[in-house]
């Protein structure tokens, strides 16, 4: 109403400032104009309360557009840009050392709508299916082929000195200072090798080409430390392990897979010629092809040992065949310089430099005897043993007949050859135990028993007075002697009457 009187009050004064003229027409036409100004009025009203309810049923809603492509409709570009925060965000936990941007184009387009609908859950539902998220990361190319993603520059640094580390023996924060000439290797070696503390690291390089350079990966494609150290180190290939078999040895088993006895070594520490095989014992039998090739070059001092020679000497007063350590031999020693170059810690090459004897080799001697051997006796026998005594005699005793005699209580206990001759026999030989039995091949034959070792083989010629045997109580024996017969054309008679 009110607005009614003031529209009212506005057209009286129009009236009034148009004239008399104007006044007289309306005062005329009275009934008229008021009917037609009414009909105005009520027309000018309805076009204003039309207008006011369009107005209020009209919305700004904004359309959103992924990539080029429109998604759906939101309310505010505010309730995308919160949830790319909150996504953002969600991300940063799952990648917390990686800086992680939005990847895809997302824009927002205005429209003013009556009575228009929004699809805010629905743009959001499609956003985490479609939207991806990016890192940036260090890229890492070793002779032209890319290895892998990691976080920074810094992070690639340091893994290649762990590396270089790894495979040097010596310390990371030591690995600057050599390649600087800077190290001294008594201060901090590392090496758990034989002769470490003579082993000064040179040099550490990479031998390969390595590039890098910044690229925005899918953050999952971005590797840590660990991960990317170990796929440097090993590379893509799996370890094959081989079970032993009865056999089985290095070389056989280097053979049946096409490689070096020395490859096989180097990937089993530890495994050398001289070890014993245990059947289902696993050997490695290839081993990861790294992508990176760490040379180290190191400067070694060791001791050497130096092989004594021997020099023989003959001796007539010796029996052909005998021999006797004069003067014992001794290694020499010697210091010798290296330079050993190696690759991933195996070695490949090594250099000698320098060398300098700390102490000679000594000779040794050893006596050669020439006197021939006859092969038939002369009849008279010597005591076969270093002095000693009878501690049982040719005869009977405990009830059976002893045809032999019993020597015992002797300061050495070699037992000589009481004649020369041939031995016939040389072994086991029941309660004898071990017994050698020479022929002189002049009718009479000697036979020594309960030896603890036998010098001698069978057909073998020895000298009278020659070593055949060492004392012992071998067989059917009560304590050390030795059994010793003299035999005659067969008869076994009794040795005292033939000893001289």
């Amino acid at each position: 109403m009110s607005f009614l009187h003031k529209w009212w009050s506005s057209f009286l004064r129009w009236l009034k400032d148009t004239g008399s003229t104007s006044l007289n027409f309306f005062r005329s036409h009275r009934k008229a104009t008021i009917i037609s100004l009414l009909a105005t009025l009520v027309l000018a009203i309805g076009t204003i309360f039309t207008y006011h309810y369009y107005d209020s049923n009209v919305s700004t809603l904004y359309h959103v557009k992924l990539n080029g492509n429109e998604i759906g409709v939101v309310s505010d570009p505010e309730v995308v840009n919160d949830w790319i925060e909150e996504y953002l965000s969600e991300k940063k936990e799952e990648y917390p050392t990686l800086t992680l941007k939005i990847d895809d184009k997302i824009e927002f387009e205005a429209e003013s709508v009556y009575r228009g609908k929004t699809e805010d859950k629905q743009v959001l539902s499609l956003l985490r299916r479609e939207v991806k998220v990016k890192a940036e990361a260090l890229k890492l190319v070793v002779n032209g082929e890319t290895v892998g993603y990691v976080e920074d520059a810094e992070t690639l640094e340091n893994i290649l000195s762990s590396i270089k580390s790894q495979f040097s023996g010596i310390s990371e924060k030591d690995i600057k200072l050599v390649q600087s000439a800077e190290y001294n290797s008594e201060s901090d070696n590392g090496s758990d090798k034989e002769d470490a503390d003579n082993v000064e690291v040179m040099n550490v390089a990479i031998k390969d080409e390595i590039k890098s350079e910044q690229e925005e990966v899918s953050p999952d494609k971005v590797l840590s430390p660990d991960e990317l150290k170990e796929l440097l180190v090993k590379g893509d290939v799996e370890q094959k392990i081989y079970h032993v078999q009865s056999g089985d040895c290095l070389s056989c088993i280097a053979a049946k897979f096409d490689m070096a006895t020395a490859d096989l070594k180097a990937l089993n520490p530890g495994l050398t010629e001289d070890t014993v095989l245990q059947i289902g014992q696993e050997i490695v039998v290839s081993g990861y092809e790294p992508k990176i090739h760490v040379e180290t070059t190191e400067k070694l001092v060791k001791e050497e040992s130096i092989d004594y020679e021997t020099e023989t000497r003959k001796d007539s007063s010796m029996f052909a065949g005998e021999r006797k350590v004069i003067q014992n031999g001794k290694e020499g020693k010697k210091k010798v310089t290296y330079k050993v170059m190696k690759e991933n810690g195996v070695e490949q090459e090594r250099i000698k430099l320098d060398e300098e004897v700390v102490a000679e080799p000594v000779t040794r001697i050893v006596a050669v005897g020439t006197k021939i051997v006859p092969s038939r006796g002369s009849g008279r026998f010597q005591w076969p043993t270093h002095g000693g005594r009878v501690t049982s005699g040719y005869g009977y005793r405990w009830g059976k007949m002893h045809a032999a005699i019993d020597i015992a209580g002797v300061s050495n206990r070699t037992i000589m050859a009481a004649d020369a001759g041939t031995v016939e026999f040389a072994g086991w030989k029941g309660g004898y135990g071990n017994c050698i039995i020479i022929n002189h091949n002049n009718g009479f034959k000697t036979l020594y028993g309960h030896l603890s070792s036998i010098k001698v083989s069978r057909g073998q010629k020895v000298g009278k007075g020659q070593a055949i045997g060492i004392m012992g109580t071998t067989g059917h024996s009560t304590g050390v002697h030795l059994h010793f017969e003299i035999i005659h054309n067969g008869s076994k008679v009794n040795p005292l009457t033939y000893l001289r």
